[in-house]
C-alpha cells in the first residue's frame, strides 16, 4: 500500500515539475515580442502536447520503466551480495593467512629455541672436550717432565757412581793396607763357600 502511494506521489510530482518547466519556458519564449493570439495558441499547444507526452509515458512507459528500475535494483542487489560474498571469502582467506603467519612465527620461535639449545649443547661439549684435551696434554707434559726428570736422575746417578768409582779407585789403593786386603779376601772366600 505504501509503495502504491509513494509511486503515485512520485508520478504527480514528476508531472507538475514537467508542466511548470514547460509553462515557464513558453512564457519566456513569449517575451520575444510575438503579438496576437499566436503566442496563446502556442502555449496551449505546448501544454497539450506535454500532456499527451505525459499520458503516453504513464500509459505505455510506466510499467517498462518500473520493470527496468526493478531489474536494475535486483542487479545491483546481486552485485552487492556478490561483492559481500567476495569480501567474506577474502576476510576468511586473510584470517587463514594470519593463522598461518602466527603458526609460522610460533614454529620459527620453536626452531630458534631448538637451535639455541643445540648450540649451547655443542658449546658445552666443545668446552668439555677442550678441558679433557687440556688435561690430557697437561698429564702428558707432566709424564714427559717426570720421565725427563727420571732420565736426568739416572744420568746424574751414573755420573755420580762413575765419579765415586773414580774417587774410590784413586783413594782406596792408598788408604788400604795389607791387613784390609787380607780381610776382604777372607770375606770373599767365606761368601763363596756358603754358595
Amino acid at each position: 500500500m505504501k509503495k502504491i502511494l509513494l509511486k503515485s506521489k512520485f508520478s504527480v510530482i514528476l508531472f507538475l515539475a514537467g508542466f511548470f518547466c514547460l509553462f515557464f519556458a513558453v512564457s519566456a519564449w513569449a517575451g520575444e515580442g510575438q503579438s496576437g493570439w499566436r503566442h496563446i495558441y502556442d502555449q496551449i499547444m505546448v501544454i497539450f502536447n506535454f500532456g499527451i507526452l505525459v499520458f503516453c509515458f504513464f500509459k505505455f512507459g510506466k510499467k517498462p520503466l518500473i520493470d527496468f528500475l526493478k531489474g536494475q535494483k535486483e542487479n545491483i542487489r546481486e552485485e552487492i551480495n556478490e561483492v559481500e560474498n567476495r569480501k567474506q571469502e577474502i576476510e576468511t582467506k586473510l584470517d587463514e593467512l594470519r593463522a598461518v603467519m602466527d603458526d609460522s612465527k610460533a614454529r620459527f620461535e620453536n626452531i630458534k629455541h631448538r637451535i639455541i639449545k643445540q648450540g649451547e649443547k655443542k658449546r658445552t661439549a666443545i668446552i668439555t672436550e677442550a678441558e679433557q684435551q687440556s688435561k690430557l696434554m697437561i698429564e702428558s707434559a707432566l709424564h714427559k717432565v717426570d720421565s725427563g726428570f727420571i732420565q736426568v736422575q739416572n744420568i746424574f746417578r751414573k755420573e755420580l757412581v762413575d765419579a765415586a768409582m773414580d774417587l774410590a779407585l784413586e783413594k782406596l789403593p792408598v788408604a788400604l793396607n795389607d791387613k784390609d786386603n787380607q780381610y776382604f779376601i777372607d770375606q770373599y772366600l767365606t761368601g763363596a763357600d756358603s754358595i
